[in-house]
């Protein structure tokens, strides 16, 4: 809703500056380094070509779930190399994948992190964008909440990101609509130890933090190979300086809003043969996080004369002063995450593949401390709307366990693949409530009143929400490529997916009420067991045609699917039949609500070239889905329905490029542009508000210049500075509907923003210093709203990084 003025244009002037800077340093640099003019373009042509072909034989895994060279995947993949995320001061994944093409961010709350969004998911990216790490899937059951555990990778540990945007139902199966990520780490050969030291601050006391990360590997044989990672860091948020609270008391910086991470991994690599690979690998995080409890205003409000509240937005200005505020409460949770795998691979004959994939995943979220008075902290010694604890013992907790089997056979002009995928999943939920009145605790009687009913005074309630659930899901599928030609292919394949859910909400309330004096207690107690099947599939076939020796060009159709979370298909609604002769009761009964599957239709066109200095990959796509599933939260965790009512559209195009130039490629740049149109077609009554506008939480436009140059480099000695631009627009959020309210959406970063980073790298020999700054122009947005309310991002900051290979 607010508008904080970026300075654009003088922005844009100072960057075409520090460009022009950089390319006469580099020019003068690269006139003094060469005296035969001849040899230097020779070498041009050389080099430009090896980074080219270097990028386009990198092995990625494929649309297909096969490690294929880039050059021959027919579908556009976006790859983002160690190159990309290292040297330049990044201390998570999140903060690199803000300079990266068509990723954006959004959450549904300031508590749980970022989910990563690809095509325009919205809210739904949690469940819609399938995040793998070595093809081991980390999202989650319950995608109520959660947010999947990537942002506690050491990004140190990191080799590449590969992206294949839009889908893959077929091979990857539920949840691809907006595409799959998968986090690939190193997988080194020979010995190596690194250690990697980073300290980043902000402008302001509390904005200060830093990571240490160290790693060995060792060859302990000819066929085997180890490697260990730990590492440990603190990340400030924006909010994590000084302050003052309502009742005068100081309220600390380094207190409010921060995240400390712990992470550890091992790999064993071990070739059992020429043609047999095992590849096991484990990793554990465990972070503690301090957050806000109640999020920034655009709006104030003062009581007047009369005594009535007044209601203004408040200006620029004072938004922007206001960014670093903590807040007088905070909430903290501590996380754990625990990935493991085995990957098998072998080749039975010169035609047949075939690889098994073990795995596990957990991860849990608990609240530590969560208690506040209700008003404010000056009115905690006797808290008129009470004291909240919603602390232990709530909290998230997720298990996966899973065995995929797949064989390609491989003949002259054809490739058949065949999987099984088996995953058993479960999930936790615990919802704790503790509301206590002490101004109705203290002995205080109300005088009764002649011809009125006794005031009944709440003194303390308690009510206990834990949600379980199983899922098991059987799939398979085939997918074949047929060449018909050298230059033209066929390829496309089915899926089938059975799952079976078992679910069970237990809820508990407690409460004693006082009326006149006398105090009374009851208590009431609900168990609601289900047992649901599902049946989906998903269908896919992409003509693909190879125009030349580097360009290729293909169409995709795509039938995909969404299978519901096991908690979207229990309704609490106080209207059904089972609740609404109920009235004198807390709690909600609950009743299964039969929720599909949602179905999506991806039509998609795309080609990919490389030329002398350049790679260049386009696509469009259109995307509809059908049977979307929205959300009624009458009341917040008690009262609450589920329906197959949505349908969506979503148009875009999506654009990427890079440059290598000059001798030994001195000059590199990067360019991307991700444009998106989403239009909600139809929804519930409590989201009647988003019908004809677009998905709430999705910027329409995403665009990205990145720009590395080499001022210095020798045999010992390089010096490169790097100038790195996003673009993201402007998006919309939402309040849904009550049943005396309507839902309102408000405009979120009017007018978008721009951030950039500006460094430089220099190394000696192993021992490698980066410093620079992050959000140069110290852009203000906010990575949250729901208005008047927001979370704002982190202004400008600085970093240095000390790295050391041995």
């Amino acid at each position: 809703m607010c508008n904080i003025p970026t300075q654009k244009g003088s922005k844009l002037i100072l960057s075409a500056a520090l460009l022009s800077i950089s390319l006469s340093q580099s020019l003068c640099a690269n006139e003094i380094a060469t005296d035969d003019k001849l040899a230097a373009l020779l070498d041009s042509k050389k080099s430009d070509t090896d980074t080219q072909t270097k990028r386009l034989n990198a092995v990625v895994t494929s649309s297909t779930g096969f490690d294929l060279p880039l050059k021959d995947e027919a579908k556009n993949i976006v790859l983002i190399d160690k190159e990309e995320l290292q040297n330049k001061g990044f201390l998570n994944l999140n903060q690199a994948l803000q300079y990266s093409p068509l990723i954006t961010f959004n959450s549904n709350s300031s508590i749980f992190g970022n989910n990563i969004d690809l095509r325009g998911q919205g809210l739904d990216s949690n469940r819609a964008v399938k995040i793998l790490v070595n093809r081991v899937p980390i999202s989650l059951l319950d995608t109520s909440h959660g947010v999947s555990p990537y942002n506690n990778i050491d990004i140190e540990n990191i080799e590449r990101i590969e992206i294949i945007p839009g889908g893959g139902a077929v091979v990857y199966g539920n949840g691809t609509r907006g595409g799959v990520i998968n986090i690939v780490t190193k997988m080194p050969s020979k010995d190596f130890n690194r250690v990697v030291l980073k300290a980043i601050s902000g402008e302001s006391v509390g904005l200060q933090g830093g990571s240490l990360s160290i790693a060995s590997g060792k060859k302990l044989s000819e066929n085997l190979f180890i490697k260990g990672d730990v590492s440990a860091g603190y990340t400030p948020g924006a909010r994590n300086a000084a302050g003052v609270a309502t009742d005068k008391s100081e309220i600390k910086a380094f207190s409010n809003d921060n995240e400390t991470n712990l992470y550890t991994a091992f790999q064993a690599l071990y070739n059992l043969s020429e043609n047999q690979k095992f590849d096991f690998n484990i990793s554990y995080s465990h972070s503690w996080q301090n957050i806000p409890l109640s999020y920034l205003s655009y709006t104030s409000s003062v009581r007047g004369s009369g005594g009535g509240m007044t209601t203004t937005t408040k200006d620029d200005s004072t938004i922007k002063k206001e960014r670093n505020n903590p807040d007088e409460y905070t909430i903290k949770t501590q996380n754990d995450s625990l990935q493991t795998s085995l990957n098998y691979t072998t080749k039975w004959s010169e035609n047949l593949d075939f690889d098994a994939l073990a795995f596990y995943q957990f991860s849990l979220t608990r609240y530590m401390e969560y208690e506040y008075c209700i008003s404010t902290k000056a009115t905690g010694s006797f808290c008129p709307a009470g004291i909240m604890d919603m602390g232990k013992p709530s909290g998230f907790q997720n298990h996966a366990a899973g065995l995929n089997l797949k064989a390609k056979y491989t003949t002259t002009n054809n490739t058949l693949i065949l999987g099984l995928d088996n995953i058993l999943e479960s999930s936790k939920r615990i919802n704790h409530i503790d509301h206590f009145f002490p101004m109705n605790a203290g002995g205080v009687v109300v005088p009764p009143r002649p011809n009125v009913q006794q005031q009944i005074q709440m003194v303390h309630y308690i009510t206990n929400i834990t949600n379980t659930a199983i899922k098991l899901s059987n799939s398979l599928y085939v997918f074949d490529s047929f060449s018909f030609t050298d230059s033209i292919k066929l390829s496309g394949g089915v899926r089938l997916e059975y799952s079976n859910y078992w679910m069970q909400n237990i809820q508990d309330y407690w409460q004693k009420t006082k009326t006149n004096g006398n105090t009374t207690e009851s208590s009431e107690y609900l168990n609601f067991k289900d047992h649901a099947q599902n049946l989906s599939y998903a269908a896919e076939i992409t003509p693909s045609y190879q125009y030349s020796d580097t360009g290729s060009t293909y169409a995709k159709l795509e039938l995909g699917f969404i299978s519901p979370s096991a908690f979207q298909m229990i309704n609490a609604d106080p209207n059904s039949s089972i609740n609404s002769s109920n009235n004198g009761s807390q709690l909600k009964r609950n009743e299964s609500n039969g929720i599909k599957p949602e179905q999506y239709i991806t039509a998609e066109i795309g080609m990919k070239d490389e030329f002398d200095f350049s790679y260049i990959s386009a696509t469009l796509f259109y995307t509809h889905t059908f049977n979307e599933i929205f959300v009624n939260n009458i009341k917040h965790g008690t009262a609450y329905t589920y329906s197959n009512l949505g349908q969506t559209q979503r148009v875009g195009a999506e654009l990427s490029a890079q440059q290598s130039f000059f001798d030994t490629s001195w000059l590199r740049l990067s360019e991307s542009i991700g444009m998106l149109y989403t239009n909600i077609l139809q929804t519930n009554v409590a989201n009647a508000h988003l019908q004809g506008n677009m998905v709430p939480y999705v910027p329409w436009l995403k665009a990205t210049l990145n720009i590395e140059s080499d001022i210095l480099r020798t045999e010992t000695l390089s010096l490169t500075l790097f100038f790195n631009n996003t673009y993201i627009s402007q998006s919309l959020d939402s309040t849904s509907g009550t049943s005396s309210t309507a839902g309102k959406s408000h405009i979120m970063n009017k007018g978008g923003y721009v951030l950039s980073d500006l460094g430089a790298m220099f190394s000696i020999k192993d021992l490698k210093i980066n410093v620079g700054v992050r959000n140069l122009f110290n852009s203000w947005y906010a990575t949250y709203q729901k208005y008047p309310f927001y979370a704002p991002a982190l202004g400008r900051n600085y970093y240095a990084e000390l790295r050391y290979n041995f």
